[in-house]
């Protein structure tokens, strides 16, 4: 007897598989990703010395690298808990093979069969379709939000650059300070006097690392020739809040907003294609404040769902009573699809299912309900 006939076929164990290689590929994905971060690093200090500016940016690629990395090592542990699952179910399946017994019924979210293409005016097919639409939002969402990622290092680059020329090319000349600003919020400041040819000028530096000046003392700066008024000191690069702005904002907004975008875009791909599988399936739906679902399939079963992070919540459908709705998808990639009136498109929320599909106990119910009158009418006697 083979015992691994069939075994592939188990709908179990193929979504267990499935589902192990998604994660797998994204900790991939992200583990090459944070690779090539600490490789930009180590080759940006291969010459054994680093600026200010060169610092900050570091420290960016080193914010880069965590937000890589901890998701990574998160999908690390779910592949591995997807493949313990999968041997589980294969072992339970190869058993029940082995010894005749019929192996354990695969857990469901909908009904059997392919669901609904079309109700009154309708057409639920291309409702599949439209749940392409949300995935490209989140994909050009997450572009948008990469291009601020690079244009706020590119900033950070050319910056640091900037600075690194004029301490290479700029004109040394002892300055002398005549006000310090310490603020209890912010960064410190000193406003400086320094010679430019015969002339006196005045400007301000914006300290990288906080240290204490006293008024009148003599410390080196470097002016651009070219523009005397751009000055800096060995130590800080007085970067000004606009050149501040155009790196840190962009480089805060891509690194917040990426993986958040990215996990988004991947979960729509994931409902679009679960929902492709097993179609829409109508329900009579209760929403609870709390975006919990309660769906009874009108083709029979219940099954609990839960909200998701996005944007999309069920709350909105909170009504307090019973509505018509149609349920697609598997396991933690569930879609519930609402109609509304007035000529609008369905709104598909994405949900995940916290309990499996329980099948309906209807049957069960006449058969206990038919036993009890026959052991009433014993009990009763003829007459």
């Amino acid at each position: 007897m083979d015992l691994g006939a069939g075994l592939d076929r188990d709908e179990d164990l193929r979504r267990y598989r499935r589902t192990r290689n998604w994660h797998l590929g994204t900790c991939l994905v992200l583990t090459i990703a944070s690779g090539v971060v600490v490789g930009g690093v180590v080759v940006g200090l291969a010459d054994g010395s680093a600026s200010p500016g060169e610092v900050n940016v570091i420290g960016g690629a080193a914010v880069l690298f965590v937000l890589l990395a901890l998701p990574a090592v998160f999908t690390a542990v779910k592949a591995a808990y997807w493949n313990r699952l999968a041997k589980e179910r294969l072992r339970e399946t190869a058993t029940a093979t082995a010894t005749g017994r019929t192996a354990p019924p695969a857990r469901t979210w909908v009904p059997p069969g392919p669901g609904e293409t079309a109700y009154r005016d309708l057409d639920l097919t291309a409702q599949v379709s439209r749940l392409g639409v949300p995935a490209w939002r989140a994909i050009g969402t997450t572009v948008v939000f990469l291009v601020l990622l690079a244009g706020g290092i590119v900033e950070g680059v050319r910056s640091s650059a900037s600075g690194q020329e004029l301490l290479d090319s700029g004109v040394r000349v002892t300055a002398r300070v005549y006000f310090v600003t310490e603020p209890s919020k912010g960064s410190w400041t000193i406003d400086v006097t320094y010679p430019v040819g015969d002339a006196w000028r005045t400007a301000e530096i914006r300290l990288e690392t906080k240290r204490d000046f006293e008024l009148g003392q003599e410390v080196p700066v470097i002016y651009d020739p070219e523009d005397p008024g751009r000055v800096r000191t060995p130590e800080d690069e007085n970067t000004s809040d606009v050149q501040l702005s155009l790196f840190v904002e962009p480089l805060l907004a891509g690194l917040g907003g990426v993986p958040f975008a990215a996990w988004a875009a991947v979960g729509w791909v994931r409902r679009h294609r679960a929902v492709r599988r097993t179609g829409w399936h109508p329900a009579s739906v209760l929403v609870t404040p709390t975006g919990q679902i309660f769906a009874t399939y009108f083709q029979g079963g219940k099954i609990e769902l839960g909200g998701v992070l996005s944007t999309r919540r069920a709350t909105r459908f909170a009504h307090g009573e019973r509505q018509r709705a149609w349920v697609g998808g598997e396991a933690s990639t569930m879609v519930v699809l609402f109609p509304r009136e007035g000529g609008k498109r369905p709104y598909a929320v994405p949900v995940q299912a916290e309990t499996p599909l329980s099948p309906p106990r209807r049957s069960s119910r006449r058969r206990r309900s038919r036993g009890t009158s026959r052991t009433d009418k014993e009990k009763r006697g003829p007459g």
